[in-house]
């Protein structure tokens, strides 16, 4: 039950999200009304593939996160785990670019979520030899 309505709610607050305004300095606007702190992720940057980890300091309760692509509000990963933790992966083929990772502390609201940039990148290119004769 607990599960659902955190993914429900944080689904509520990703469509808040879309009103996020990423700027070229790479700072981004918070949710209005929102007291939520702002998550705190590592990796900023990295191509598809690429294991996101997501804190909000101080939470006992239970973190929700999701990688959201602010242009169209498509959810492409979505987690929720115990304690003050979890983890977004970038999907395979995500297009180079800006996203949000969006997160909260015990989620039930638009207002208990707020957002960090995160960069998607070219992934490394792996030449295959050719190996003959």
């Amino acid at each position: 039950m607990i599960l659902r309505r955190s993914v429900a709610c944080l689904a509520v607050a990703v469509s808040a999200l879309v009103g996020f305004a990423v700027f070229p300095s790479g700072a981004i606007g918070q949710v209005s009304g929102s007291t939520a702190p702002v998550p705190i992720i590592s990796p900023t940057s990295g191509p598809p593939g690429t294991t996101i980890t997501v804190t909000i300091p101080g939470c006992t309760g239970f973190v929700s996160a999701a990688l959201v692509n602010p242009d169209t509000g498509d959810v492409l990963d979505i987690n929720v785990s115990d304690g003050d933790t979890t983890t977004v992966v970038v999907p395979a083929g995500t297009a180079q670019g800006s996203y949000i990772v969006a997160a909260g502390c015990d989620v039930y609201s638009e207002n208990d979520i707020n957002g960090t940039p995160f960069t998607v990148v070219a992934g490394a290119v792996v030449a295959t030899p050719n190996l003959t004769g």
